[in-house]
């Protein structure tokens, strides 16, 4: 039995002494199917990720560590209709304000920052109450000099004047959140 795990031990060590050690860790960078030879950042500026996925390859004593990302897409699409082809059913915010297709219809791809759509029962489509019954489709422009503060309390979107109003014995917690100059203050309340 001794014989068999000293056998075991020596070949487990020279297979270790034959094996390489990998010296270094290339990292390479694939944005939507381009690869990008001196990535620092820049490159994912103004986009949103979608899917990012790390692949390790061997290539002698290096390591290669593939970066690969995808962004949505440029067109800002939605259930595969661009913003200029789209007849939005729910309440449509560009830049903080209320909007209506046809500007919605007016706007360019390149001029979006970003867009997010909000499903009917959301918290953010209930804050908005009946008009926002099949949702909010939430628009903010590269251009976007607004900011708005949205409240809520008790998870019920809610007028300043209304927090204002709270004393401050019956507060629990209080949470704000800033995105793109925009604040969302919520308050939870003691039960």
């Amino acid at each position: 039995m001794k014989a068999i795990l000293l056998s075991l031990l020596c070949t487990l060590a020279l297979n270790v002494q034959s094996m390489e050690i990998k010296k270094d860790t290339i990292d390479k960078y694939v944005i939507d199917k381009q690869v990008i030879e001196r990535f620092n950042g820049r490159q994912l500026e103004g986009k949103t990720i979608s899917k990012y996925i790390i692949a390790y390859k061997n290539a002698g004593n290096v390591v290669e560590k593939n970066h690969i990302i995808i962004t949505t897409n440029k067109d800002f699409s939605l259930n595969g209709k661009t913003v200029n082809q789209m007849k939005y059913e729910g309440l449509i915010i560009i830049d903080g304000k209320e909007a209506t297709n046809n500007e919605l219809s007016h706007l360019k791809a390149d001029e979006i920052a970003k867009m997010e759509n909000y499903k009917a029962g959301s918290k953010v489509a209930e804050s908005y109450g009946d008009k926002a019954k099949k949702g909010v489709l939430w628009i903010t422009t590269k251009n976007n000099k607004t900011s708005e503060t949205i409240y809520f309390i008790d998870g019920r979107r809610v007028r300043k004047d209304e927090v204002d109003k709270l004393s401050p014995n019956k507060i629990a917690t209080i949470s704000i959140n800033k995105e793109e100059g925009n604040s969302v203050i919520e308050v939870i309340t003691k039960k």
